[in-house]
């Protein structure tokens, strides 16, 4: 039997590779005082990319390796990335906004929206395994197939969660609605392909 040690230069058996989660460990001290204010729905005051904020707090949320404060600031819901929070302070209570927390607990998409887009993209069938295997689409439903492509239809949280999902697939991913973000997402290439030309 063949002793591993042996064999310095055996393949390991785990390889991950450009792969980063950030660790609560990392951001361990606001990770804390954030959950906390979430919690008891305490409104905090923080310094965000060198500006004062003021929000109130919902939830923390991890999305693509990375964590996020989902809070509502002046009327309206955003996200900030919990490692470019700092000076920190939990003031009083708030009271919660009904709207809010059902935006969350009824989210139709990744990111959460208090106005999410009704999107229907038409998909070419090379691209369907990889795409239901990371789960790139949330609730979606398919409305069409045939040995080619499906059509599926979907909510996404904002524009650009659709155009970068299209991005990413080129060319097998068609915006068939709205239509103004698939014009959109034509003039964005047609710019790159100009700009690389002129470079």
């Amino acid at each position: 039997m063949l002793d591993e040690r042996e064999n310095p230069k055996d393949t390991p058996k785990i390889l991950i590779k450009n792969h980063h989660i950030e660790s609560p460990a990392s951001i361990e001290h606001i990770f804390l005082q954030l959950k906390q204010a979430s919690c008891h729905y305490q409104t905090i005051k923080f310094t965000y990319e060198e500006k004062k904020r003021e929000a109130n707090p919902y939830a923390l949320t991890h999305h693509n390796g990375i964590w996020y404060l989902l809070a509502e600031e002046k009327g309206i819901l955003k996200y900030f990335t919990l490692s470019k929070i700092s000076c920190l302070n939990v003031l009083q209570g708030f009271k919660p906004s009904e709207k809010i927390i059902d935006a969350i607990n009824q989210s139709l998409t990744a990111w959460i929206s208090q106005n999410p887009i009704l999107v229907r993209l038409c998909i070419s069938n090379e691209a369907r395994e990889y795409i239901f295997r990371k789960n790139f689409l949330i609730k979606y439903k398919i409305i069409e197939e045939s040995q080619r492509d499906f059509i599926v239809e979907c909510h996404f949280s904002y524009e650009g969660e659709v155009l970068n999902l299209a991005k990413c697939f080129l060319p097998f991913i068609r915006i068939l609605s709205p239509q103004s973000l698939q014009e959109k997402l034509e003039r964005e290439l047609r710019d790159y392909l100009n700009l690389r030309d002129k470079g």
